[in-house]
């Protein structure tokens, strides 16, 4: 990866913040939720930032506890070391996570959680991590193998191999989805980047 001025791979991480205060706000706040949950009906009737902000929504604490942590630390570490255009990828994430989920799961009344933005997150930083030198380049492999595998095993067991999902049903679909999205959009920069260098 480029070397990138001190300044900005020391910043504060603006967007990671943002979403999760946003999500800590939705959760203490049930009439907050209750505007923002993903609600086919709702948006079916025009209520499209649902689409969007479905994701700061959680439904235990447990729920929410493992989200922060998983999008935080990602989030943190994508924005501490300068990674490009993480607020485009989570709100590509967003929008693609939920129409996949309204063409895919047209039973499916209510969704919420950032299970599908981390999952997305981790994978992104992991694929620029494939540009840095050792040990950090290893770890991101080592990421880019388990993340898969971390998803084909929940669909197989129907449950979170990390996390207490007793309470609502696992959706392992907006994580792949979180990922592919993850994909296209590194390898769009890596397209974009390359065509116009000098």
């Amino acid at each position: 990866m480029d070397n990138l001025p001190k300044g900005i791979k020391s910043r504060f991480p603006i967007w990671t913040s943002f979403i999760l205060g946003l999500s800590i706000i939705s959760y203490a706040l049930p009439q907050v939720s209750s505007i923002l949950i993903y609600d086919r009906i709702a948006i079916f009737q025009g209520e499209i930032w649902r689409l969007f902000s479905s994701h700061l929504v959680h439904f235990t604490t447990l729920h929410l506890f493992y989200n922060l942590i998983a999008f935080g630390v990602a989030g943190w570490i994508i924005e501490y070391k300068g990674y490009q255009h993480f607020m485009l990828l989570c709100l590509l994430m967003a929008f693609f996570i939920s129409v996949f989920l309204m063409v895919m799961k047209p039973n499916m009344l209510y969704y919420g959680g950032l299970s599908g933005l981390a999952s997305g997150s981790i994978y992104y930083l992991a694929l620029f991590g494939l540009r840095e030198s050792q040990p950090w380049r290893f770890i991101c492999i080592i990421t880019l193998f388990f993340v898969p595998i971390k998803i084909l095993l929940e669909i197989d067991m129907n449950q979170s191999i990390l996390a207490d999902s007793g309470h609502f049903t696992l959706m392992p679909l907006s994580h792949i989805i979180g990922c592919l999205v993850a994909l296209f959009l590194f390898f769009a920069i890596k397209s974009f980047s390359t065509s116009y260098r000098i």
